[in-house]
């Protein structure tokens, strides 16, 4: 009775020690003492060495009670640290799958915060081209008038010049004809100043030689030509 219990109980803890092996990280299986550790070796080992030895305590009874109680204290012994081995291994790769497990929903934080972060960012950055945008329009516009106004300008200078310089040449000319104009009169005044002076002189000598004739008919031709050059001669008698 007391064997049946022991062997469901050791049957227990193989099974449970198979079932934590069933989690170990692929790392373990680099160990070289993993194999005394594989519990589906040591089950399939456990029953043949079981059937075929025929001095084992689960197949006969013949032996002495001491030496079944060592080879069982011994075996107990064995896989009650393997059992604490597996168990210690199991909570190791807990472990490192928790902080793996940390660190990834670390990571995830970080990188979740930094993406905020660049959104936040690219929205800024957005927000300002979008106001430079802005400015560089009003500024061209303001140009655009300036540009206007600037050639609306230079026009109207450009046609108050050429008023300006065709008044200039108009009084120019002008005064070039007013000057041709008196030089022309004086010229002609005194062509006929000239003249007047010549005729004057000449009929001053005809009217002092017809004082000195005493012919009627010469001083009555003098008269007649005085008379008809519009000149009064006064003789004293």
């Amino acid at each position: 009775m007391e064997l049946n219990i022991l062997k469901s109980q050791w049957d227990r803890s193989i099974t449970r020690g198979y079932h934590c092996s069933k989690r170990f990280n692929s790392k373990f299986s680099q160990d070289p003492d993993y194999r005394w550790m594989d519990p589906v070796g040591f089950i399939r080992n456990y029953h043949m060495n079981v059937t075929s030895d025929k001095s084992s305590p689960f197949v006969s009874t013949s032996c002495s009670a001491s030496m079944n109680q060592t080879r069982y204290g011994q075996e107990m012994i064995k896989r009650k640290q393997f059992e604490i081995n597996a168990g210690l291994i199991v909570m190791d790769s807990m472990l490192l799958e928790d902080n793996e497990t940390c660190k990834n929903s670390f990571d995830a934080l970080s990188f979740e915060r930094k993406l905020v972060e660049l959104v936040e960012e690219l929205r800024l950055r957005r927000n300002l081209e979008a106001e430079n945008e802005k400015n560089l329009k009003s500024l061209m516009d303001e140009k655009y008038k300036m540009e206007v106004e600037w050639d609306e300008q230079q026009r109207r200078h450009s046609r108050e010049r050429n008023e300006l310089e065709q008044q200039i040449s108009l009084l120019k000319r002008k005064l070039e004809d007013k000057v041709c104009g008196s030089d022309d009169e004086k010229v002609k005044q005194h062509i006929m100043n000239k003249t007047y002076s010549e005729e004057i002189r000449l009929l001053k000598e005809e009217l002092r030689n017809a004082t000195q004739l005493t012919d009627p008919s010469t001083l009555i031709t003098f008269l007649l030509n005085s008379k008809r050059h519009g000149i009064m001669i006064k003789t004293a008698v």
